[in-house]
């Protein structure tokens, strides 16, 4: 398992990377930025770390499915899922 994670994590880094500063018309992408190697932190602890969720991904045009799912996945690792807000 620890294997398989591993890997995987090593190819999310990797895909990150790749797409991370995609184009100005997608708001999830972070356009103008210098490349970043996503794969310096792995094998680091997460603790105390803070994870963001675009507010794209949750709403109310995903299937229900996609967003109970979402939802079930955050709960296992949050105590709550709330907006950030800006500014």
């Amino acid at each position: 398992m620890k294997k398989t994670t591993a890997l995987l994590a090593t190819a999310a880094a990797l895909t990150l990377g790749g797409c991370a500063a995609g184009p100005a018309e997608d708001s999830t992408s972070a356009p103008g930025l210098p490349a970043e190697d996503f794969t310096a932190g792995l094998g680091q602890s997460i603790a105390g770390c803070k994870i963001g969720l675009p507010k794209e991904y949750l709403s109310s045009g995903n299937a229900p499915e996609v967003s109970a799912a979402l939802e079930r996945a955050v709960a296992t690792r949050c105590y709550s899922l709330r907006p950030h807000q800006y500014g």
